[in-house]
This record gives structure tokens, C-alpha cells and sequence, in this order.
């Protein structure tokens, strides 16, 4: 009970058929407006076609039913790729069919790979992921948040549109649906480096390496377990573990040899030394958000470092507008950058055309009404912004609080999400700080020397552009703290470090038949130790394969209530779940569940748990309760008639007697 819910496969010849469709007219797409090479087409095309497929479903979900938002992209995007090539006819063939099979073989086996470790996995299979899966493929888009539905969802969710489109069109389970999802993103994200690599060297073979090492490279924390007991016992004092570290309950000295024990993980834990808590590598991206955030940038850096036609703006605005929706962050980065280069243009009065700034800076233009409309973080934060012009009442959401988004502190730190604020005045700070970040670091001055000295003013402006976008992310963490959600200010030094290994490499690319042999040695050197984290976090991740899970707290039992009950119950009514996971209702149904909201309180959810009466649900406005032997064991005689009133009706039960274990749906609205 791992992959379908439907006893056919007619769901998935339809999302196949789909994916098809979206991928032929995205190679359609971009081969008829971007001068690219037969090599590059495949990769962006197949990535821009699902971008395309990806945002269009979201607008179309505003309005249409969710199978129709799902379906009517893929033809759009067909046709539209279809008319774009017969419009602009090429002097040649630009597709060559053996690359074409052959980056698809590989995609092909990156994905079954992908998917086979988060098969194994539970990271992240949580009430955001999961939840919101289910429910945009049962017609909530965009989104209401899946614990407080009644209101939107205030946060991003373009990754998941993806999986709830396989769970719609396909008849997935949204836990296989999630997993092959984040595998396709893994997949696109490997292909777009080796693109890029391959764009800056004549040698197939650097291209392919690069991009085999690229998933593996990380900061460098365990180079601190090289140093003397003393020096670490004396960091105890000076870091505080945060998150699921401080779940540890040991100090830094001791942490940094034990096991990180994280909920979904691999049956082998990860070694704590090992991690990162900035930039974690490409191969323990979970949430696929990061993943397909960081293809989408790849994608506009590599279509802006060649000729276009003048609709390549109309591409352009959409992959920015899909950021937005998916990674609000790199958005911003890239957005702030753009008009600063702009501004500059402007005040040192330079009248040279520059075709790139001036194409960056038209489809970020035109993609702030569609930032702004189409949901998300972005969208809710304005809306919050002009919601407090008309009205004395706050609004605090979005990630604002009542004080602001941020707060500026002082003196600058290294801010890591596992070991927090690391001060670059204290000297053994500093070190953890520069561990943490890796030894790429160092070469940001070589990087920039390279860019400013590049005689290609198209790669040049683009370059420059991705780089002080990788700088500026940087830099933020080490001023600013979110005031939310203090870890999540990491997001940007996240991507600063992600950018910025990427352009290391392509500086090693560049320059290496120019350098001496010290210099050589070093980078070589630096890649090494940056892999080194990645492959042991790997190594750990191959355990999982062999022992498959469905997601935290939800069993074959459950899955088969999701198989009889997904997208069938009534629209309006919402779910209760006793459950510890409380969100596994939602998964399973499709249907929104209620915890916590301005009149529903955490105790008030408890109370329905310890005591429950029917007429107490439904004035809290939950037509459905989901019951499972732990929960129905625990209450009172009392409460287990209240529950089997006649007026109950009963949807969906599955049940053994030998292990005493059962699963029921019943609905209680008829009980009014």
C-alpha cells in the first residue's frame, strides 16, 4: 500500500500522458525562443515545461476543479510549444534523438534512485508536506493552511503542486506522490549542473564529474573533531544547540561525536559531526522545496547567458513568479540585486546597452502581478500589509510578528540553524563559524576577480548578477534574525553558500590551465573535504532503501482508509484525528483538519480527545472523526456509545481481530 491508492493504472498512463505533453512543449518552448545547444535543450526544456505546468496548475486551481487544473496545462503547454516552433523555424534540427534518450535514461535512473532513499525516509513527511499534498489535489488551491483551515495558507507551497498533481491525475498516495516528486526535482537539479558545468569546459567528462561530486559538497563541521578535547569542552559555554540538536541533550563537545536521532530518519542515524546547519548538500534535500528552488534559479541563470527573442521574457517572468511561489527568499535575493544594478546603472548615467540587466529587469517587472496574485508568502505578506492600512486590528502572519519581520543585531555573527549565533569577534566561534561554512569561503575574492575580468558581457552581467545575489544571502544572517522563526533566517545563507560553491567550481573550470600548481592543489583540496560530509550523510541514506516506510505515524491500516476514502467525503466538513500526528486524518482524506485557530485552542482539541461528545464536534465545525485502536482502547464505555449513536454513520473501516488492530471513518453530521 506504498504507491496507489487505484487498483488500475489508467491514473497513472494519464499523468505520464501529462508529463509528456509538458515536457515535449517546454523542448518546444525553449528551442524556438533560446539560442542553446542541442545538449542543453533536453534538460531545459523537460525543467521549464514542468515550471510552466507547475504555475499554470496553480492559477487554473484558483478557479477550476482540481482534476481540470491538474489536466489543462499539459496541452496548453503542448500547443504552445507546438505554435512557438512552427513560428520560428530553425536553420537545422536542433533536437538530437541520442542525447535526448540518453539524459533521459539518466534522469529516468536519478528519479528510481531518488525515490527508492525517500522511500526509506519520513523527513519531513509532516502536516506541511503531506498535508498540503492531499489537499491541493483534493481542490484546495490555493491552500488553506492544513491545521487552521479556516484561513489561507501562509507560506509557500509551489514544490508540492507537483505531487498533488499525482495524486490527482495519477491515483498516488501523497507519501509515494511526495517522494518521486522531490526524486524528479533531485533528478532536474543534477541534469541543470551538469548543463551548466558543460557550458564552461569542452570536456564532457569535467562536466559529468562536477556534477556527480556537486550533490555531495557541504559545509565542514567534522574538521572540529580534529581539534584537542580542551578547545571543544571549552565550547560548551559559548554554543547553544537549537532545533532537534538541543533534542539531544548533550553538549556541543559531546554532540559533535554522537548520532543526530532526527523523527523519519534513516535506520542508520546521521553521525551529528557530519551535518550542516547551514547549507545542507543536494543529496539531503527531503522537502524538494530547496531542490526545485535551486533548478528554477539554474534555469534563469542559464537562459540569460545566451541570445533569446524578445517572448523570453514571458518565460522569464514566469520561472521568477514560480520562485516566489516555491522559495520566497531566492526571489527576494534576486530581485534586490537586479534593482541595485539597475539603480547604479541609472546614477553613474552608463549609456552602453546592456541587453541581459535590461532582460532581467523587464521579467522581474512583469512578474510582480503575478508574485503578488498568484498566493504564497509574498502574496499574504502584502495582503497582511494592506489589510493593517484599513484596520486598528494586527494581523500577524506570514512570518510577521507584531514588531516586524526582522530584528538587526549586533556585532555580525555566523548564524548556523543547529548551533546558533557563532560570533566572528570570538575567536573560537569563528572557527566553528568557518567549519561550518566550508573553505569556500575563502575564495569569494578570486571569484569576483574572475567575474570582473570576463570579457563576455552577456556571461558577465549574469555572473555578476547570481553572485552578489549568493553575497548579499550571505551577509543577511549575519545582521538580521528572523523573528518568527529564528532558524529559518538560514534559507539565505543557504543559498548564498549553494550559489556560491556552484561558481567555485565553475571558477576551477575557468581558470585551471592558467594556475599554478599550489593553487591547483588547494582547490582540489577544498572540494575533497567539502564532498567528504555529503558522502558519509549518502553512505547513512543507503540503509533506508531496504526499509521502506509510508510517513511518520500513518500504516498500511491507514492507507487502506486513504484508498476507500480519498476525495470522497463532503467538501465542507472537516476532520478530527486523536492521533500525536493529528494531521494523518488530512493526508488520508484529502479532507482539512482543525487544531488550533483564534476560537479553537490546543486544550480545546485535547478536551474532545479525553471526552468526546458529538455535539461538541460539530459546534466545532469537524463532520468526520477518524479513530484507531489506540485512541477507541483508552476512552470510557461512555464515550465509545456517544461514538456508535445510532445517528453515526459509519464510511470506511478496516479491522483484524487477531492483532486487535482497526481503523474507522464516521461521520457525525447526520447526528445534527
Amino acid at each position: 500500500m506504498y504507491w496507489l491508492r487505484e487498483s488500475t493504472y489508467l491514473g497513472v498512463l494519464l499523468w505520464v500522458a501529462c508529463t509528456l505533453m509538458w515536457s515535449i512543449g517546454g523542448n518546444w518552448l525553449v528551442a524556438s525562443i533560446f539560442s542553446l545547444h542541442k545538449h542543453e535543450i533536453p534538460s531545459l526544456g523537460f525543467g521549464s515545461g514542468l515550471v510552466l505546468y507547475l504555475w499554470l496548475a496553480n492559477i487554473l486551481g484558483h478557479f477550476l476543479p482540481s482534476s481540470l487544473a491538474f489536466l489543462l496545462p499539459a496541452p496548453m503547454i503542448f500547443l504552445t510549444g507546438y505554435f512557438a516552433w512552427r513560428l520560428n523555424p530553425q536553420k537545422e534540427n536542433p533536437f538530437h534523438l541520442k542525447t535526448i534518450f540518453t539524459q533521459a535514461l539518466v534522469f529516468a535512473a536519478l528519479t528510481g534512485f531518488f525515490t527508492l532513499i525517500g522511500r526509506g525516509l519520513a523527513i519531513f513527511d509532516e502536516r506541511k508536506n503531506l498535508s498540503l499534498i492531499s489537499l491541493m489535489a483534493n481542490g484546495d488551491i490555493p491552500p488553506h493552511n492544513p491545521l487552521n483551515p479556516s484561513t489561507l495558507y501562509q507560506y509557500h507551497y509551489g514544490s508540492q503542486l507537483l505531487g498533488a498533481s499525482m495524486v490527482r491525475l495519477g491515483g498516488f498516495f501523497p507519501w509515494s506522490a511526495f517522494d518521486i516528486s522531490k526524486a524528479i526535482y533531485w533528478a532536474l537539479a543534477i541534469l541543470l549542473t551538469y548543463v551548466l558545468f558543460r557550458r564552461f569546459t569542452s570536456k564532457n567528462w569535467v562536466a559529468i564529474l562536477l556534477a556527480s561530486i556537486y550533490p555531495f559538497l557541504t559545509g565542514t563541521r567534522y574538521l572540529l573533531t580534529l581539534f584537542s578535547d580542551k578547545f571543544l569542552a571549552g565550547l560548551d559555554g559559548k554554543i547553544t544547540l537549537l532545533g532537534s540538536s538541543q533534542d539531544m541533550g548533550l553538549p556541543f563537545s559531546k554532540a559533535l561525536f554522537a548520532d543526530w536521532v532526527i523523527g523519519g530518519g534513516p535506520p542508520h542515524a546521521y553521525p551529528f559531526g557530519f551535518i550542516n546547519g547551514i547549507m545542507k548538500p543536494l543529496i539531503m534535500s527531503h522537502s524538494g522545496t530547496e531542490s526545485l528552488a535551486f533548478a528554477i534559479v539554474l534555469m534563469i541563470w542559464l537562459f540569460t547567458s545566451v541570445q533569446w527573442k524578445p517572448s523570453a521574457k514571458w518565460i522569464l517572468a514566469i520561472l521568477f513568479a514560480q520562485l516566489a511561489l516555491t522559495w520566497e527568499t531566492n526571489y527576494a535575493l534576486l530581485a534586490i540585486v537586479i534593482a541595485c544594478l539597475l539603480l547604479v546603472k541609472i546614477l553613474i548615467h552608463k549609456k552602453s546597452k546592456n541587453s541581459v540587466l535590461q532582460m532581467l529587469v523587464c521579467s522581474g517587472i512583469l512578474s510582480i502581478p503575478l508574485v503578488l496574485l498568484q498566493g504564497g508568502t509574498i502574496h499574504e505578506i502584502v495582503k497582511s500589509g494592506i489589510h493593517s492600512l484599513f484596520s486598528s486590528t494586527p494581523t500577524i502572519n506570514a512570518g510577521i510578528t507584531e514588531s516586524g519581520m526582522f530584528s538587526f543585531h549586533w556585532p555580525p555573527v555566523i548564524f548556523s540553524g543547529h548551533l546558533g549565533r557563532l560570533s566572528i569577534f570570538d575567536p573560537a566561534q569563528l572557527v566553528v563559524g568557518l567549519c561550518e561554512l566550508g573553505p569556500v569561503i575563502f575564495f569569494i575574492p578570486s571569484i569576483w576577480k574572475w567575474i570582473r575580468n570576463a570579457t563576455d558581457q552577456i556571461n558577465k552581467t549574469t555572473l555578476t548578477v547570481i553572485f552578489f545575489s549568493a553575497v548579499l544571502g550571505l551577509l543577511i544572517p549575519a545582521f538580521l534574525t528572523y523573528q518568527s522563526s529564528t532558524r529559518d533566517i538560514t534559507r539565505f545563507s543557504g543559498y548564498g553558500l549553494t550559489i556560491l560553491i556552484t561558481m567555485f567550481l565553475l571558477f576551477i573550470l575557468r581558470n585551471w590551465k592558467t594556475q599554478k600548481l599550489l593553487m591547483r592543489c588547494l582547490e582540489i583540496l577544498s572540494i575533497g573535504i567539502m564532498a567528504i560530509g555529503g558522502m558519509v550523510i549518502g553512505f547513512v541514506q543507503l540503509s533506508a532503501i531496504n526499509q521502506p516506510v509510508l510517513a511518520e505515524g500513518i500504516d498500511g491500516w491507514d492507507a487502506r482508509i486513504s484508498s476507500a476514502v480519498w476525495g470522497e467525503l463532503n467538501d465542507d466538513g472537516w476532520i478530527y484525528d486523536p492521533a500525536s500526528q493529528s494531521w494523518r486524518a488530512a493526508i488520508l482524506s484529502g479532507q482539512a483538519t482543525l487544531i488550533k485557530s483564534d476560537i479553537f485552542t490546543e486544550e480545546d482539541w485535547l478536551r474532545l480527545k479525553t471526552d468526546p461528545k458529538i455535539s461538541d464536534f460539530l459546534d466545532n465545525g469537524f463532520e468526520y472523526i477518524y479513530i484507531d485502536e489506540n485512541w477507541w482502547n483508552d476512552l470510557q464505555q461512555q464515550s465509545q456509545e456517544e461514538l456508535n449513536s445510532p445517528c453515526v454513520e459509519e464510511v470506511a473501516e478496516v479491522e483484524n481481530v487477531e492483532s486487535d488492530i482497526f481503523r474507522k471513518l464516521i461521520r457525525i453530521s447526520t447526528c445534527y
